[in-house]
């Protein structure tokens, strides 16, 4: 006798296992492998805000996204089990929705194996915590614009409540990508749209208003946290300790102005997410009402996407993609593919998608990291690149000094270095006052005068990626490691110098 299970049941379980085989395998990746170096960033700016030396909040508080480390912080200042939490959390829900679409079970089957192994999808949630927590967040956006835009008697919520978990479903994504700033002009155009012809113009000031007060509330206050610090509410923009710095460094970056972000966004959908674009077109042209309406909200990752090029966000990444995987099945519970050529084309663009991301990343069109990462998941031999040789040789080393140090290093004694050169050192120590940084107030007495403060400096090697931003190195740029007072090279790499207290 067959068991039927509900589809919450199903969620649940996918889930858990998501969650389970997420946290395996970065931690297998972090004690013997090579872990994004997202991670051990996290990890160390949860920390220092834990139980960091003072002043802590300096340590993060111009820190983007915000909201990801405060949600690091919330699991036990683990970036990992934060990772597992919500990729486990969108896997369900990615399966929820496709079980609640009006389609025969087959389809519905095929769609979410589909989707949930796709190269995108499967990178995403192993190892982008900020894009999946975006779309977890976006999930939500969407299903409340979708259902204001239905007619009052088919709506879900009551028109006030759904303006309401809108605005609060919206305004935490304010403080995890950049990007999403972007898109509070075109969402307050969604709702007078959505409201045109049905509420007077007061009403539609007014979901406006309610909608984007919270966002505003969270980008005004974490501006204001940036100038008390920093005397610079935009400091974090080109902030040598932010993602968005980061980001911009890589060579593989792309930015274009406004106008060629549209061509070149539609360049990189088409191979990689088409479903996307067919799921739009066919929601737009079989909609009798709302289509301006419709189109907008369906535009949102779209235009998310175009602001990455124009603000200089975007490196070739497969896991950047996972957005629109992640979205597929929210709009279509609102609106369900029920012609079978619908479902076909849609089939289709789905496994063409799957081996084509599939078959860049073998060939290396992506970003290094995201190269080496799928190397080691997907157990294919290394392609030949030196980038990618480069990026697995930085975790050796990484781990190389970090087991030295742990070794070595008292309770009572201290390591001097740039927080940029030394995180991932600081999260496997998990000792963040044993480290003298540039937020600290000593920092500078220990920089001039380091054999009375500490008794170890970590320096940036030749060939580290963030070298010309070591400020420890570039005080002492005049002499070499082996000639600063007091102390001893012990430890050399290409992308890590440890000099200790002769």
């Amino acid at each position: 006798m067959m068991v039927k299970y509900s589809t919450g049941t199903v969620a649940i379980c996918i889930g858990i296992l998501f969650a389970v085989s997420i946290a395996s395998l970065l931690f297998w990746l972090y004690q013997y492998g090579c872990i994004p170096q997202e991670f051990p960033y996290l990890g160390a700016k949860a920390l220092l805000a834990y139980e960091g030396p003072e002043p802590r909040f300096e340590s993060f508080g111009y820190v983007f996204p915000p909201f990801i480390v405060y949600g690091v912080l919330m699991t036990g200042t683990s970036p990992i089990a934060f990772q597992a939490l919500v990729g486990g959390g969108l896997a369900g829900l990615v399966v929820q929705q496709i079980g609640r679409m009006d389609v025969p079970q087959i389809w519905k089957v095929i769609w979410a194996i589909l989707i949930l192994l796709h190269p995108s999808f499967l990178l995403m949630v192993l190892y982008r915590p900020d894009w999946t927590t975006a779309v977890l967040l976006l999930l939500g956006v969407m299903t409340l614009l979708l259902d204001l835009a239905q007619e009052r008697d088919k709506r879900l919520l009551s028109t006030g409540l759904a303006l309401v978990l809108l605005g609060l479903a919206l305004a935490p994504l304010m403080l995890v990508r950049f990007e999403a700033w972007y898109l509070l002009p075109i969402l307050a155009i969604t709702i007078f749209v959505t409201f045109y012809n049905t509420e007077p113009m007061g009403f539609q000031v007014s979901a406006v208003l309610v909608v984007l007060f919270m966002s505003l509330v969270a980008i005004g206050a974490f501006l204001y946290f940036n100038w008390i610090t920093t005397d610079d509410p935009f400091y974090f923009t080109n902030s040598s300790y932010g993602s968005l710095q980061q980001a911009r460094n890589l060579s593989l970056v792309q930015q274009e102005k406004f106008i060629p972000s549209i061509g070149v966004t539609l360049r990189w959908l088409m191979p990689i997410a088409p479903a996307y674009l067919l799921t739009f077109v066919g929601v737009v042209l079989s909609s009798s009402k709302h289509r301006l309406g419709l189109a907008l909200i369906l535009l949102l990752p779209i235009f998310m996407l175009m602001v990455s090029f124009w603000q200089g966000l975007f490196f070739p990444s497969a896991s950047y993609f996972g957005l629109f995987f992640g979205l597929l099945p929210v709009i279509w519970w609102h609106a369900s593919p029920h012609k079978l050529l619908s479902r076909l084309l849609l089939t289709i663009a789905l496994v063409v998608s799957l081996f084509y991301t599939g078959h860049l990343l073998e060939q290396n069109q992506f970003a290094p990291e995201e190269t080496l990462l799928w190397s080691q998941i997907s157990g294919r031999p290394l392609p030949t690149s030196m980038a990618i040789e480069q990026s697995a040789q930085l975790c050796e080393a990484e781990r190389e000094i970090a087991q030295l140090v742990s070794g070595t290093l008292t309770s009572t004694q201290r390591i001097l270095t740039d927080d940029t050169v030394g995180s991932s050192i600081l999260y496997r120590l998990r000792r963040p006052n044993s480290f003298v940084l540039p937020h600290q107030y000593e920092f500078v007495p220990a920089l001039q005068r380091p054999e009375l403060y500490v008794d170890y400096i970590l320096l940036a090697g030749p060939s580290s990626p963030v070298a010309a931003r070591d400020r420890v190195a570039s005080f002492w740029f005049q002499r070499s490691p082996g000639e600063i007072p007091g102390f001893q090279l012990v430890r050399e790499n290409p992308y890590f110098q440890l000099l200790q207290r002769v």
